[in-house]
């Protein structure tokens, strides 16, 4: 069985929805400048170059939002560097684990934050085409980072206990 919270399902659905909501703003821009400088660097075998995972509003990060600063100040260990090769973001695009939902054979839960930019509607209804019954998805009325903390964190996982529980039961359990 398969849980998926605040999944990426389409890179490319994800960044045009991003891109629709805030545009194109010049953190944005220095960020592709940083990535293309890393892919560069990859192509002649030099050492990655890296940006933060999170970073302020408007600063060169892969997640410039105050709400991701916020959640990983609370939740990454004190040792935790917050970087990542920079080219990840001209190469999101390409990740769309939506194209081979059909080969998935097993139960899977995705629990959708609906104010979540990261995974637009329609990527999750074609999802749940792709899957058909075995697929379950709860919707949260919450933003992506909000499932993170507190009283929504405890009903997610919650609901994917109850969810495993089932799935796995002896009788749900084909062999």
């Amino acid at each position: 069985a398969v849980s998926a919270q605040c999944p990426a399902l389409d890179g490319m659905a994800a960044a045009q929805e991003a891109m629709h909501h805030s545009g194109i703003s010049a953190g944005y821009l220095r960020l592709i400048v940083h990535a293309q400088r890393d892919l560069v660097r990859s192509w002649l075998g030099l050492s990655p170059h890296r940006v933060p995972v999170v970073g302020p509003a408007g600063s060169v990060a892969l997640m410039a939002l105050p709400a991701a600063v916020e959640t990983f100040a609370a939740l990454a260990p004190a040792d935790y560097e917050n970087e990542a090769c920079a080219r990840i973001a001209i190469r999101a695009d390409k990740y769309q684990p939506v194209k081979g939902a059909q080969a998935i054979q097993c139960p899977v839960l995705l629990q959708i934050c609906e104010d979540d930019s990261v995974t637009p509607p329609a990527v999750v209804a074609e999802m749940e085409r792709r899957l058909g019954n075995r697929v379950e998805v709860i919707r949260y009325p919450i933003g992506h980072f909000d499932i993170y903390r507190g009283e929504h964190f405890e009903q997610a996982v919650g609901d994917q206990l109850r969810f495993f529980v089932a799935a796995l039961s002896p009788a749900s359990v084909q062999i």
